[in-house]
């Protein structure tokens, strides 16, 4: 985990070029001189053998261009190139990506003699936007011949994240695998304002639009962290916001990307101090009517030690009282260094399970977590949302996660430092809604606080 997590500077990605094996292929056409034709080597790019390879090449006679999936044998589109006549490209309806890119296809190469351009330098930027679909996607595709089982996959809430991509495969689209639904999980009734997702397939593979939802969850949870005007601070927040000096962590709330400029440690009176804010979200769909609360703290621990400890399900107990434990039931990627399906993050699906004072019954959160670096590259973003599986017999009363985040950021010239703000959404039929939000006020400033006993 220490090494995952260790810090990375000036470390480049995956590489490309002639080292991963691409090739070249000259054909002659109707328009010029010979031209070389990329054949993407997918599989080098991604590391994956069971991947397909995206190719691009003329027929026998130079009359037709097919861009193909070698593996899978699925013609992407068919085109021609007459000497006197407009150039023209038909994408198969149902080849894997080829919606993604029909009509960049059908402009660059329709266009191609009106505007007197060269029509093979049209088919190799068509090829070059289908390569990078590709390649950039391609991760969250499952491999070929996976079975999608209902009654035992994990599912997720999304009609808050606004995700409009469709994974589908070779022209097969399975509702909630590849694209979201209304279809509910067994056992939950049908709501005509909610999607789902799932994200396995009920052995344990992943479905292939999980990244997608995954990237989603993070961009609404960033942007909901930042969203000012949703926020409402409590009155020793706006007290602390108001007599604030430069250096104190009230004066730099809203401050994004950047790292936070803290006084050195031990010189402000207020640096222990806990910010809270509670707020609604407006989308007015599932759980929107409950209070959701955001807290913000300094912590005197290196940003990468404060996610390990986030993460590790075996390490629950040191800053939760009140947790009996919890348990990794599908570790879907688990590396921060090297780029994966979800990029390069943690991701999993775990149960967690508490026992609250003055509740009879154990509480139950089964949840997905995903953790990953912040797009500005000064701290970490850790995002969960509550995960719906098949029924299964328990005691313990079932509590949802709306919405979880978890935002790490670095503390600028001191890396034994890191502010840590946390957004909490939480259904519940055990806690009243006229007390939600005080529970959830004293809940976030106790957590922040255990987290600190941590140091």
């Amino acid at each position: 985990m220490e090494n995952r997590l260790s810090r990375r500077k000036g470390k480049s990605g995956r590489k490309n070029g002639s080292k991963n094996g691409s090739k070249k292929a000259t054909k002659s056409n109707p328009c010029g001189e010979a031209r070389d034709i990329d054949t993407v080597d997918l599989d080098t790019v991604m590391n994956q053998s069971n991947w397909p390879v995206l190719t691009a090449a003329n027929d026998g006679d130079n009359k037709n261009t097919v861009i193909s999936f070698r593996k899978s044998s699925v013609s992407l589109g068919m085109g021609g190139f007459p000497v006197d006549g407009p150039v023209t490209f038909t994408s198969t309806p149902s080849a894997s990506l080829a919606g993604s890119i029909r009509s960049s296809s059908e402009r660059s190469l329709g266009s191609c003699i009106d505007e007197d351009k060269d029509c093979s330098s049209a088919l190799l930027s068509t090829v070059a936007k289908a390569r990078d679909i590709a390649r950039d996607k391609m991760a969250s595709l499952a491999p070929r011949g996976i079975s999608f089982k209902r009654q035992i996959s994990s599912f997720m809430r999304t009609s808050d994240l606004g995700i409009t991509h469709s994974a589908h495969e070779n022209g097969t689209a399975h509702p909630n695998f590849h694209h979201p639904s209304t279809d509910p999980p067994p056992g939950v009734s049908h709501d005509p304002n909610e999607n789902w997702v799932a994200i396995d397939n009920g052995d344990g593979a992943l479905a292939p639009i999980a990244p997608y939802a995954m990237d989603a969850l993070v961009n609404i949870g960033i942007a909901t962290t930042m969203k000012q005007e949703m926020w409402t601070p409590l009155r020793s927040t706006e007290k602390a916001i108001k007599h604030c000096k430069e250096g104190d962590l009230a004066a730099n709330v809203w401050l994004s990307d950047l790292e936070v400029p803290l006084a050195p440690i031990g010189s402000s009176k207020h640096e222990m101090e806990v910010l809270v804010w509670t707020g609604k979200f407006d989308h007015g769909l599932y759980g929107s009517h409950l209070p959701a609360i955001r807290a913000e703290g300094i912590v005197n621990m290196a940003p990468e030690a404060l996610l390990s400890l986030v993460v590790d399900s075996s390490r629950v107990k040191e800053y939760n009282k009140m947790s009996l434990g919890r348990q990794d039931l599908n570790m879907l990627q688990n590396d921060l260094d090297e780029d994966g399906p979800f990029g390069r993050s943690i991701t999993k699906i775990m149960r967690s399970t508490s026992k609250p004072p003055m509740v009879r019954k154990n509480v139950e959160l089964v949840s997905i977590l995903h953790a990953k670096e912040l797009p500005c590259g000064n701290g970490y973003v850790v995002v969960s949302r509550a995960i719906t599986q098949a029924s299964e017999k328990t005691d313990a009363a079932i509590t949802e996660i709306l919405m979880g985040v978890n935002i790490i950021r670095r503390v600028k010239d001191d890396p034994n430092r890191c502010v840590m703000i946390n957004i909490n959404h939480i259904c519940s039929s055990l806690i009243p809604t006229m007390i939600a939000t005080r529970l959830g006020s004293k809940a976030a400033v106790d957590f922040l606080g255990d987290i600190r006993n941590c140091c």
